[in-house]
């Protein structure tokens, strides 16, 4: 990933935030330092992603590890169906969060403060 200013990421919007939760930002070619850090088009917003994060690679960093469309979370990755149930539920101290490749729906904002060492893994989760 590129650099980019602060300013920027935030002016990207409620899609950036998304595909950050999701973990697949892609930047245009101007996002480089000294560039304007705007996120790719929705055209670019397509492409795959590596997959090579493999979760079990930092499980040994937490004390759990949940997958999200797995019971009792059950997160639908087809975009039908909101997952901010499923990823509330799932939000605990010490814990990796895993989103398997999909598309995942949030019908309202997300935000929790005070939690430590949650981590989120989501390649080509969008």
């Amino acid at each position: 990933m590129r650099h980019c200013s602060r300013r920027a990421l935030l002016t990207a919007g409620a899609t950036g935030a998304l595909t950050s939760l999701a973990g697949c930002i892609i930047f245009t070619d101007d996002a480089s330092p000294g560039g304007t850090g705007q996120l790719a088009g929705a055209d670019d917003i397509n492409q795959q992603v590596s997959t090579s994060i493999d979760p079990t690679a930092y499980e040994d960093r937490f004390s759990r590890t949940v997958v999200l469309t797995d019971d009792p979370y059950n997160a639908d990755p087809t975009g039908e169906e909101p997952i901010d149930d499923a990823l509330m539920m799932a939000w605990e101290d010490d814990t990796l969060i895993v989103l398997p490749e999909g598309q995942y729906k949030m019908n309202q904002q997300f935000r929790r403060t005070g939690w430590h060492d949650v981590g989120l893994i989501g390649q080509n989760a969008v």
